[in-house]
């Protein structure tokens, strides 16, 4: 039986409240988080209050920076398990991944992500069950924004993007957590 956290809604990066700034997989990540909690910013806003350069990398201390400043505090973890992860979800804690994308968007280029991009990336961890992880990938727009929410990938194919971040130059299997928890739902099949 896997978890679910159902109330974290879907953002893209591509929406109408995140045009004054590119790279910003990050600051949309944290403001679906906030929207989980009552707190309804902008993509832009968000980035704003990380403090970062405009068009620039944003740093998980920046994010961490910005979800304080809503009085959201996260913390920062790498070298996770599998098993961490989900026994963090079980918790209610939400979880922003920061995965190396050329893992996903190269399994089936135009397929398995919208965007061709190979470099580091941020998605919402929401939930996972037996043998899927569900994360709300912010890097779908258009037609196809819909697919970046819940996007199922296998327990595999999300551990080879959050375990390449050396690729970038980042620590693997690394994130930040939400200290405020969630209501979570069961989700998946029972053992009984």
């Amino acid at each position: 039986m896997g978890t679910l956290i159902s109330s974290v809604p879907y953002k893209s990066q591509y929406d109408d409240d995140a045009v004054e700034f590119r790279n910003d997989c990050g600051p949309a990540s944290v403001a679906m988080i906030l929207h989980a909690f009552g707190i309804k910013v902008s993509t832009d806003n968000v980035y704003r209050k990380t403090g970062a350069t405009a068009n620039r990398y944003v740093s998980v201390g920046q994010l961490i920076r910005a979800g304080l400043s809503y009085k959201v505090p996260f913390d920062y973890f790498y070298g996770w398990s599998l098993e961490q992860l989900q026994d963090t979800l079980r918790k209610g804690h939400a979880i922003i991944t920061l995965v190396h994308y050329g893992a996903w968007s190269q399994l089936n280029p135009g397929i398995s992500t919208q965007n061709k991009f190979k470099g580091p990336h941020f998605v919402v961890v929401i939930g996972f069950d037996e043998k899927h992880i569900f994360v709300n990938d912010p890097l779908w727009r258009g037609t196809r924004r819909s697919e970046g929410y819940r996007r199922a990938w296998t327990h595999e194919q999300f551990m080879a993007a959050w375990e390449s971040n050396h690729l970038d130059g980042n620590r693997e299997r690394s994130g930040i957590l939400s200290r405020r928890t969630l209501p979570t739902d069961k989700y998946g099949k029972s053992d009984e």
